[in-house]
């Protein structure tokens, strides 16, 4: 991303804010455990000892959930940065839009240097698509070497399966 893009996630005032975040919970932590030992509620000691308990096992399971939401902020601070920051670019323009959007006019020309004639063997031009199976198309020109017309790979795959349907056996013209 840009680095004058105003929706860039920044954590400029982050480090700040994190330490203060936890400086608050360990006092108010210390506060709570302070509570717990120093609240004499008076009556029978096992009853005290077993206040104590639960109100500790609250604070320690309080705190441990703390210490997780914790933990989870600051490892997954950087994976949320970047899955932002790719939100944010995804926003460009898709490879099919971009298609959609190019004129003819953007597309440079390439150079077509195989061309057939209708006098070319069908065998020759079969043999020239199997040896080179990047050409799609079969540019038919006339004598002259203007354009008579362009046919598709697919094409002389049906006129071949066609030409080999209608062939008669050898041996069966024999007799």
């Amino acid at each position: 991303m840009a680095d004058n893009d105003p929706q860039a996630t920044s954590d400029t005032k982050q480090p700040k804010l994190e330490f203060l975040l936890v400086v608050i919970m360990l006092v108010v932590l210390t506060i709570l455990i302070g509570f717990v030992f120093l609240m004499d509620w008076g009556g029978h000691e096992e009853a005290k000892l077993a206040w104590r308990k639960d109100i500790l096992s609250l604070i320690i399971t309080a705190f441990g959930a703390w210490v997780g939401a914790g933990a989870a902020y600051f490892f997954g601070r950087e994976n949320l940065r970047m899955a932002a920051n790719s939100m944010l670019a995804m926003r460009d323009l898709s490879p099919r839009e971009r298609l959609r959007q190019t004129t003819i006019k953007q597309i440079p020309p390439t150079t077509i240097d195989w061309r057939v004639q209708r006098t070319t063997a069908v065998d020759d031009v079969k043999d020239k698509l199997i040896s080179d199976p990047g050409r799609w198309f079969i540019p038919v020109v006339k004598r002259t070497g203007a354009w008579k017309r362009l046919l598709m790979r697919g094409r002389m795959a049906l006129f071949d399966r066609y030409i080999q349907t209608t062939r008669e056996p050898t041996n069966s013209r024999n007799s």
